[in-house]
């Protein structure tokens, strides 16, 4: 019991310095030369945007988790979770079958997922950089449509 305590109160610090980051224009720790891992993070939430900040703070808890799950590369996809230890199946993308399932493989390049990337992002193919730029109800929809999370 003590150990899901902490590991939620980690969650929230987790979340309240990532919030905290967007919303001064802090300098985020992995983007320090010092720190090379983070690499999905690097990848997705790109500068500091009090705007994104802004809108995230208007989100509710679970749209929050969500969407800042999918920013940092740490949601519940088989390919994470396998990573982890967590998943014992197959790792492999479960709407295509073709690739590792990981978090940019499902919001980038997953072809079973076109039409969801071109009715959200308006391209078939998503770059990195277009998250990097993409508005927290853009990512809030393609989640929910995939019903990738399954928390809304």
């Amino acid at each position: 019991m003590e150990t899901k305590y902490i590991q939620q109160l980690y969650r929230s610090i987790s979340l309240l310095l990532f919030l905290l980051q967007q919303v001064t224009g802090a300098v985020c720790s992995f983007e320090s030369p010092s720190h090379p891992g983070h690499r999905h993070g690097k990848l997705f939430i790109g500068r500091p945007c009090k705007k994104r900040a802004d809108d995230l703070l208007k989100l509710s808890r679970h749209l929050l988790k969500m969407v800042v799950a999918i920013l940092k590369g740490h949601a519940p996809v088989r390919g994470h979770l396998y990573i982890m230890g967590l998943f014992d199946g197959d790792p492999t993308c479960r709407f295509c079958r073709l690739e590792t399932e990981t978090v940019q493989h499902i919001i980038c390049c997953c072809a079973a997922l076109a039409c969801q990337h071109y009715n959200v992002f308006g391209k078939l193919i998503v770059e990195p950089k277009d998250i990097n730029t993409a508005s927290v109800r853009d990512l809030c929809l393609f989640v929910r449509g995939t019903r990738l999370l399954n928390l809304c």
